[in-house]
């Protein structure tokens, strides 16, 4: 069952022509979580559905959707797509090894291969 919970956030960024929609979510541990909040708000929450189709009707160019999870730690692939097929949802698996308090934020451009 998948739980009505938001993520922790979404974003909108430009590449001329395109426009990239991305839900990000912060998972320490219990990354399944994680992959069922994406879920969620893709599939579930109607604010989401809402904002794809204004920046649908009022942007030029390809949109792409993409679903990221941000974690302290690795992840089994088989277990992630596992989640990924069970779910129907593709999500990539950020690995940010927090060392200080104020660790940088990943720059999400460099997994969007632009």
């Amino acid at each position: 069952m998948v739980r009505q919970r938001p993520t922790e956030g979404v974003a909108q960024f430009f590449v001329v022509p395109k426009t990239y929609i991305l839900l990000i979510e912060l998972k320490g541990t219990h990354v399944e979580d994680a992959f069922e909040q994406l879920a969620s708000v893709k599939n579930e929450h109607q604010e989401y559905a809402d904002l794809c189709r204004y920046i649908r009707e009022n942007t030029e160019g390809q949109i792409i959707e993409k679903c990221f999870v941000i974690i302290n730690g690795t992840m089994e692939k088989t277990v992630k797509v596992k989640l990924e097929r069970s779910l129907r949802i593709k999500v990539g698996i950020i690995t940010q090894q927090k060392t200080k308090r104020d660790a940088a934020t990943p720059d999400l451009r460099k997994y969007l291969r632009i």
